[in-house]
């Protein structure tokens, strides 16, 4: 004999209400969390990308920083050859 068949149906009704409801708030929560970690994931790669940027622009700065000291070396040797 199954154990459900002991039962009445309002109480067999109730018992996989509680389970459904129970399974749908498991899924609430699951699929909260995975909104906030998408959510989180794009906010990383807009901050990663910004980063690069910057990166690019700073190395963009030490070339043109490093060619003016080149240009800056050159004249004073000259000058300073020619004092000589």
């Amino acid at each position: 004999m199954h154990w459900l068949s002991d039962i009445s149906p309002g109480v067999q009704k109730a018992k996989s209400d509680n389970k459904f409801y129970a399974a749908m708030r498991d899924k609430e929560a699951i699929e909260a969390e995975r909104k906030n970690i998408s959510r989180n994931m794009e906010k990383q790669a807009k901050v990663i990308e910004r980063l690069a940027d910057t990166e690019k622009n700073l190395l963009a700065q030490v070339v043109s920083i490093c060619s003016l000291l080149s240009l800056l070396g050159g004249c004073l040797r000259g000058a300073l050859s020619g004092r000589m």
